[in-house]
């Protein structure tokens, strides 16, 4: 058998990996992830072109009017810089659990508007 951990080659009886410690059985754990569900309402207009989210500087996703982009995340410090035509909004929070963002245009003012439920 060998430890889930370093890949050491262990005796089938050993409770313990004697390279790096680890107790046999138990498998390496795993950072959890969040999501961030960025969510735009369905909207009228004459013009209507899709918001494009970065998030962390890094990750570029394009959401189209209706719909719901998705993006997993290790939880911490987020800034989310939505922007749509020459319209432009930004978000910095702390992502500790699922997260959604309701995007969408003030039907009064045109601004881009984006709000964390």
């Amino acid at each position: 058998m060998f430890c889930s951990y370093c890949g050491e080659k262990l005796p089938d009886t050993a409770l313990f990996c004697h390279k790096c410690g680890a107790k046999i059985g138990s498998a390496p754990t795993v950072a959890n992830k969040v999501k961030l569900i960025l969510d735009r309402a369905s909207q009228v207009y004459l013009v209507n072109p899709p918001i494009k989210a970065v998030v962390n500087g890094t990750i570029y996703v394009s959401i189209e009017n209706g719909h719901t982009e998705t993006v997993e995340l290790d939880p911490g410090p987020c800034v989310v810089e939505l922007s749509g035509s020459f319209r432009k909004a930004k978000l910095e929070f702390d992502l500790q659990k699922d997260t959604v963002i309701q995007i969408g245009f003030n039907r009064i003012s045109g601004k881009l508007t984006a709000t964390i439920k």
